[in-house]
């Protein structure tokens, strides 16, 4: 998510299983899961990449 001229907006919506990102340039969605599962096995890639996340008390705190 790099920051551009026009239509940098981002909307962010959360669940209690996910927290998601929304890029308005290109709908581009950064989906953060965090309900605990594994990670995605190496040999899948996703464009966004495969981002888990957890709450450290007010702070979420996302790997990817």
């Amino acid at each position: 998510m790099i920051p551009s001229a026009y239509n940098n907006n981002m909307q962010p919506f959360q669940t209690a299983a996910y927290v998601v990102i929304l890029n308005e340039m290109v709908h581009d969605a950064r989906i953060v899961r965090l309900d605990g599962r594994r990670p995605l096995p190496v040999a899948i890639r996703q464009w966004m990449g495969d981002a888990r996340g957890h709450w450290d008390g007010d702070t979420l705190v996302v790997e990817t």
